[in-house]
């Protein structure tokens, strides 16, 4: 270094442990000041690159030195040093405005050594401030920015060299004498010259880098894109500096072309040229968590179909700036159309930490997409620059092709951003400025694999609904998931009649149950059940509409009988109870109808009934007088369901506790330790300690107690038994009523389940995070160590930490045949505490429902198929005519093995005249194998589709059955032509 150099005090011990976090304004003053010593005319001047010396000791020779004192380094000095400095020194500068102040400073203290910048003009009184539109003369400000970005990369080479453990000198005297003879050169107003020996620089420090990575580098610039920042000047200015790729979600393009043609013409022609991607795809980037395989695949089929809409191209890397990942992201990706994808997040919410510039994505089904999972660094923020140099080092350390991914909006980014942008048009010294389309096409196939399990995700959503005031932040996705299963009976029932020989056409409701999972819709309010005579959506008049046409189809020519028929849209046989209304006529018992409830508020029977099928029954006229649930003498001496403080069935006896107004234990017949209990709470947002009046004992803990005021036995049987309690929730501490509440439980004969339906009266509400303040039912079983499994897109994942996300179930494995499954109804949230005991949340604040309903079961070993029972109830038709079939009921179709679970059956749009179905297949337990899909009319062809309808595999036909092979986790479309009906 020359001994004009300038002098750069450093807030560290030296470059070797170069500051990593500042504030902003901090980062911004210390970085402008190593670009600052770069400016042309100061490095011309001085004959010298920059000196860098620790602020806590500095030289003690000053002589004639330039000294540059960074903010963040005046704490490091020594009390007397400055004032000494002041005097020894040609000039100290401790304080500037901006790096434009910066450089007038600088250039106003090499003055005197300065060649003045050649020029044309005869005006004396000419400024030669710096500006951004020109510097001094003829050196033009594009040139000395140029000059200034080389600064930045200098500093972020000779950091690299030190977190690289290189110390020889990366070429230093080379550079500094090709920098001097750029300045001078610019100086002297050839620019030409100037330019060239500038590339010479970049390309000298390229070779330094190449010492220490020999490898190619990239530097991928995502900028995020709404509406109301999308303009064309902004968007010719970023293209121009260099390849971007835009995120956006899908819903926002249709807005952005009505808004502002222009901007998407623009937008085209930058596809076209390759300056630009899209990344992303997503309908509604919400940051919602993965709560069904079904709403995934929508959001990402109509958000594709959006963009290709728009643009004329389809993304193929993925990417969405709230939280959306899971372990099935990678299957679903595959089958959309996408390539590659972002496994990072860019909001808030947890995932695994594992940071590689490219890598296999794995899922839970094993399929694999190249993606990259470094978290980005702000490019709006100076302070994420002091950061690069040791991002750059851990992606050399780990990655076949480093790579940086720096992420803004639109207009906002910091000056060291556009150096990077500058110094790359010279050289890829850091790395190469590509779009992400460009990336992944330009890296070998990715050696190294990642897969990941479902609770190592975890969504912001309920934090984020609640402090941005959104309503129903519990209720809503489960109003949503609701209107949607609605949909899911409508088209299975459209599939029955296809079975029966009555043509369907699928496209319309494919669109509609799409649009219920992205957008979602009003669900009805409960108990208001739609007639033909009200003012009924079309929708909601098919749910009147399509029972009854097939009800129709189905007794078409038989005899005429009054009784009822019962639809089952499941593909699987299942035991239920069929609710009937107080209008409604009753089934007498028979094979299939195994028990009846005559009278009362819970009127209706428990059948069995055939996989996607129907089950006819004549009307009993004479049971309600018998009161029976069958004409089994033995049957009717059993003791009752219910009575003071106890429920019963056939599988179990449950205990209502009197303190509480909850279950107090559930018990098998055979065995008799507590399986289960169950109680209301309100928890606090912090611990406190309640001490007992009864003993010396004091207790710590963050919950409520309950206490039960009365409780009723509603009914006792034949077939249901209910009990209701009333009670209170109350604030050990001054005995406050928070809330007040009325529970009902019930079981059913031969169902071994336990029904709760819970009501809130609150006084108190919740305040704060929603994590940590809320009311929940709680839940308790006995063994700490039982493994806890949980849904994750209707698929059955091991769970660990404390927050649960699962819509489907909750389920305890207490051994190998014992298990406790809870059902939430499509609520979300739960929480895990004391290892035993688990929180389903209820109310947050802004939840405004207060009505809510669990279903609990008991050893059944697929609970899947258990939820999807849950949250599709039979369809129950009266009827005046027999079936016109052999027998009183038949299956239509059916899915086997019981792993496997159909979560969506439509018609099909086919090409050709005959009649298509399809279904969606989700092996939910991890096993894999071949899945049967028998129908009740003989399949001609049938094929494995991806999610944008194109065909994977042909599938093999035995008799009337389809086979489907299925890997583990797999989710799969299947597209089967039926063979015409003679």
């Amino acid at each position: 270094m020359s001994a004009n150099s300038p002098l750069i005090l450093l807030p560290s011990h030296g470059l070797d442990d170069f500051p990593l976090e500042l504030e902003e304004a901090s980062a911004v003053n210390l970085l402008d000041a190593f670009a600052a010593v770069f400016d042309p005319i100061v490095l011309a001047a001085a004959k010298g690159l920059w000196d860098a010396e620790p602020a806590e000791f500095p030289t003690r020779h000053i002589g004639e030195r330039v000294i540059v004192i960074p903010e963040a380094a005046k704490s490091w000095l020594q009390s007397d040093w400055m004032s000494r400095a002041k005097t020894d020194a040609r000039s100290v500068i401790d304080s500037w405005e901006d790096r434009d102040d910066l450089i007038a400073k600088l250039r106003d203290a090499f003055a005197e050594d300065a060649q003045p910048p050649q020029s044309d003009s005869t005006d004396p009184g000419e400024s030669h401030e710096f500006s951004d539109e020109s510097v001094s003369g003829s050196l033009s400000f594009d040139l000395a920015a140029d000059f200034h970005a080389l600064g930045t990369i200098y500093l972020q080479i000779q950091l690299l060299t030190r977190r690289m453990h290189y110390y020889d000198d990366p070429e230093d005297t080379r550079i500094a004498d090709a920098a001097i003879e750029a300045a001078a050169a610019a100086v002297a107003g050839d620019e030409e010259v100037a330019r060239k020996s500038l590339g010479s620089v970049f390309e000298l420090l390229l070779e330094a880098r190449e010492r220490l990575y020999p490898v190619e580098g990239f530097l991928l610039d995502l900028c995020l894109l709404v509406p109301k920042l999308a303009n064309v000047e902004w968007l010719s200015k970023t293209i121009s500096g260099g390849p971007v790729s835009i995120l956006a979600d899908g819903n926002d393009w249709p807005e952005m072309a009505e808004a502002s043609p222009e901007f998407i013409d623009r937008l085209r022609e930058g596809l076209q040229q390759g300056g630009v991607s899209i990344v992303g795809g997503e309908w509604r980037s919400d940051g919602g968590i993965v709560d069904s395989v079904d709403s995934s695949i929508a959001r990402l089929r109509t958000g594709r179909a959006a963009v290709a809409e728009t643009l004329g191209a389809s993304p193929t890397c993925w990417a969405q700036r709230h939280f959306g990942l899971g372990p099935l992201t990678p299957l679903v990706l595959n089958r959309t159309g996408y390539k590659s994808a972002l496994h990072l997040l860019l909001d808030n919410g947890t995932m695994p930490d594992e940071e590689y510039s490219q890598f296999q994505w794995t899922g839970s089904d094993d399929s694999t997409i190249p993606a990259l999972s470094r978290m980005p660094i702000a490019a709006n923020s100076t302070a994420g620059f002091l950061r690069l140099a040791d991002r750059l080092a851990e992606s050399m350390d780990a990655d076949q092709s480093a790579g940086i991914v720096f992420v803004r909006w639109p207009g906002e980014a910091s000056r060291v951003f556009h150096d990077l942008q500058r110094a790359a048009r010279y050289a890829p010294v850091l790395g190469k400025f590509v779009t992400f389309d460009k990336y992944f096409e330009a890296i070998e196939a990715p050696y190294r694999t990642g897969q990941y399990d479902a609770w190592e995700y975890v969504s912001p959503q309920l934090v984020r609904d609640v402090a941005a005031g959104r309503p129903d932040p519990i209720s809503r996705p489960a109003r949503q998931r609701a209107q949607y299963e609605r949909l899911k009976t409508q088209a299975a029932l459209r599939v029955f009649s296809q079975l029966l020989g009555l043509r369907e056409q699928g496209q319309s409701i494919d669109a509609e149950l799409d649009a219920a999972l992205i957008d979602g819709s009003q669900d009805r309010a409960e108990g208001d059940e739609p007639t033909l005579d009200s003012d009924l959506s079309e929708t909601e008049a098919d749910d009147v509409r399509l029972p009854r046409r097939l009800a129709e189809l189905i007794s078409s020519g038989g005899e005429e009988a009054r009784g009822i028929l019962v639809l089952n849209p499941l593909a699987q046989p299942r035991r239920t109870w069929v609710g009937v209304g107080d209008d409604q006529p009753l089934p007498s018992p028979g094979e299939s109808i195994l028990h009846v409830q005559p009278v009362g508020p819970h009127r209706g029977f428990v059948a069995d009934l055939p996989a996607a099928g129907f089950l006819w029954s004549a009307v009993s006229d004479s049971a309600a007088s018998t009161g029976a649930s069958g004409s089994n003498r033995k049957r009717r001496r059993q003791p009752p369901l219910a009575e003071e403080g106890l429920l019963r069935n056939d599988f179990f006896e449950v205990g209502i506790s009197s303190a509480t107004g909850g279950i107090g234990y559930v018990r098998d017949h055979n065995t008799r330790p507590k399986r289960l209990s169950q109680q209301l709470a309100f928890r606090f947002l912090r611990e406190r300690l309640i001490e007992s009046p009864e003993s010396d004992f004091a207790e710590r803990t963050a919950y409520s107690r309950s206490r039960c005021l009365s409780q009723k036995v509603l009914c006792d049987g034949p077939a249901v038994g209910v009990i209701e309690t009333a009670g209170e929730i109350v604030d050990q501490q001054d005995d406050r009523v928070l809330a007040g509440f009325r529970q009902r439980f019930r079981v059913t004969r031969g169902i071994p389940e336990i029904e709760i339906e819970i009501e809130l009266d609150i006084r108190h509400e919740p305040v704060g995070d929603p994590w940590f303040s809320y009311y929940a039912c709680r839940f308790a079983w006995g063994d700490s160590s039982a493994p806890i499994l949980r849904s994750h897109a209707q698929q059955c994942h091991q769970h660990r930490g404390q927050r649960i996300e699962a819509a489907d179930f909750v389920e305890v494995i207490e051994d190998r045949k014992k298990r406790i499954a809870i059902f939430p109804l499509g609520r979300c949230f739960h929480r895990e505490s004391d290892n035993r005991m688990l929180d389903s949340i209820l109310v947050v604040p802004g939840e405004s429902t207060r009505r809510f309903r669990f279903v609990v079961r008991f050893d059944d070993g697929h609970p899947s198929r258990a939820s999807a029972a849950t949250m599709q109830p039979p369809v129950l038709i009266p009827v005046d005519r027999i079936p016109a079939t052999p027998a009183s009921s038949a299956w239509l179709g059916r899915v086997d093995p019981a792993n496997v679970v159909l979560t969506r059956l439509q018609p099909a749009s086919s090409e050709d005249a005959g009649v298509a179905i399809k279904a969606r297949l989700v092996e939910t337990e991890g096993i894999g194998g071949n899945c049967r899909i028998s129908l009740c009319r003989m399949p001609g062809s049938a094929r494995k589709i991806d999610f944008l309808g194109e065909t994977i595999a042909e599938l093999e036909i035995t008799d009337d059955r389809v086979e489907v092979p299925l890997t583990p986790y797999e989710v799969a479309d299947v597209e089967i032509s039926l063979k015409s009906s003679q």
